[in-house]
């Protein structure tokens, strides 16, 4: 395996940035989901 130029503590910091985004994400999808559903059962 090729060793990375990136240093260990900013790819661990990347990473816990990218996790951050993702969650954040998925609470948006999550909330709009659960929207849709209300309003297609309201129909």
């Amino acid at each position: 395996m090729a060793k990375s130029s990136l240093p260990e503590d900013e790819a661990k910091g990347g990473e816990t940035k990218m996790q951050a985004l993702v969650d954040d994400f998925s609470a948006k999808c999550e909330k709009h989901l659960e929207q849709k559903e209300k309003e297609i059962l309201t129909v």
